[in-house]
């Protein structure tokens, strides 16, 4: 079952140009070299720009997969893929039934046959528990770990937000400054990049599918594409932007490190969310004042990423 967007056939979307266009030479002491850095060239989305769903399936084609259904009669599918392309980049991303961030609480919290059985049946989780145990407390305020003012990735989006210079003569859609708009945007993608600087993308892959994965029966198996809702619609739209987080910090990592800090330190933070801000600047067209090293939520932050990465007790509530 698809939903083509202005007949755009999936072999376009796979063959489209995956990176052009935005280069930004290195003027940073951290690297002494001036090879350019190739931004994602995929415009972000903002949920609050759809007015409903055939705005929606104009952007992006939304493919769902089928699978066998244990219940005869009953039809069932298996995965959703979606495609989007913009400014000749393109996008694709999926998401299949399988283990969800909730999942992997219950079995933390169940018996040991619980968690033996899981540890058979999904040694890949498993394996990638500590560095999800690192990640989880990234994204979410622990002051009883972390002390006073501790601060998430949900933090940095927000100061981005603040950062944003706004003209008087701009019209911006007010919706845009919802939960659903900029915040939002902003979140998922500044998340993604950093956890793929800092660990992988394929782990920021993986967190990225375990959170969306709560709502897997209502994001895989919706009873009529046109009548998607507003649930759906910022659930596709956190897929493709946790996507082009990925990207992001890939090109990020390749532009400024040869090879994985094992420290972080505010000048990295803030020169991180700079060049983010520097992608987001292009495709918005919106001016942003600049983070800077001797801000008390960046001291912090950076601070959190060493102390998660040398060790935290398993948590994951």
């Amino acid at each position: 079952m698809s939903v083509y967007p202005q007949r755009i056939t999936v072999q376009l979307f796979i063959m489209a140009v995956m990176c052009q266009g935005c280069f930004v030479k290195k003027s940073d002491g951290l690297k002494n070299s001036t090879s350019p850095i190739c931004f994602p060239n995929a415009a972000p989305l903002l949920a609050s720009s759809f007015n409903g769903p055939k705005a929606f399936t104009d952007k992006v084609l939304i493919e769902y997969i089928s699978q066998n259904s244990e219940t005869k009669g009953i039809h069932r599918y298996g995965a959703i893929s979606l495609f989007y392309v913009s400014n000749g980049d393109s996008i694709l991303t999926h998401l299949k039934r399988g283990v969800s961030q909730n999942d992997i609480i219950k079995i933390r919290d169940g018996s040991m046959i619980d968690k033996l059985s899981f540890s058979l049946h999904k040694p890949k989780v498993v394996s990638s528990r500590v560095d999800l145990n690192k990640i989880y407390k990234l994204a979410r305020r622990r002051p009883t770990l972390f002390g006073e003012g501790d601060v998430a990735f949900y933090d940095l989006a927000e100061m981005m937000l603040n950062n944003m210079i706004l003209e008087q003569n701009r019209n911006l859609n007010s919706k845009d400054f919802s939960e659903l708009g900029f915040i939002n945007t902003y979140n998922h993608i500044v998340a993604q990049a950093l956890i793929t600087i800092i660990y992988s993308d394929a782990i920021a892959d993986s967190i990225a599918c375990y959170h969306e994965r709560i709502r897997s029966d209502e994001l895989i198996n919706p009873l009529d594409v046109m009548e998607l809702s507003d649930v759906h619609i910022d659930n596709y739209v956190d897929m493709i932007n946790n996507e082009i987080g990925q990207r992001l910090g890939i090109a990020i990592s390749d532009f400024l490190f040869t090879q994985k800090y094992e420290e972080w330190n505010p000048k990295i933070l803030a020169k991180v969310l700079n060049l983010i801000q520097s992608y987001f600047s292009r495709h918005f067209q919106i001016s942003f004042k600049p983070f800077h090293p001797e801000d008390p939520q960046l001291i912090k932050f950076a601070h959190k990423i060493n102390i998660v990465n040398a060790g935290v007790p398993i948590v994951l509530d």
